[in-house]
């Protein structure tokens, strides 16, 4: 069984929270935006912007996702809410 290393990772802006699934990091900056590390899995490709299973070492910006107020992090999900109340689980927003 492979394990990763573990290694910090530098993170210039505010942040509002940060959280971690099994492989991954998430973080939310106190302007709305999401940065990602780690190893991504994005087997449907709902983020265009990320390759499909693709190991991460510095942190990316996701810019689908913008605006965002919460997230939620757990295993090998991440769910996001904007501040008007729309979600995002993965797939696709919603209300």
């Amino acid at each position: 069984r492979r394990r990763l290393a573990e290694r910090s990772v530098s993170i210039v802006a505010p942040v509002r929270d940060v959280q971690a699934g099994v492989s991954f990091g998430v973080a939310l900056h106190e302007d709305g935006r999401v940065r990602v590390w780690g190893l991504i899995g994005n087997y449907f490709g709902y983020l265009p912007e990320l390759h499909h299973h693709a190991l991460y070492r510095r942190p990316r910006t996701l810019d689908l996702l913008d605006g965002i107020a919460a997230m939620s992090v757990a295993d090998q999900t991440a769910m996001f809410t904007r501040s008007d109340g729309s979600g995002w689980g993965g797939l696709r927003w919603s209300r």
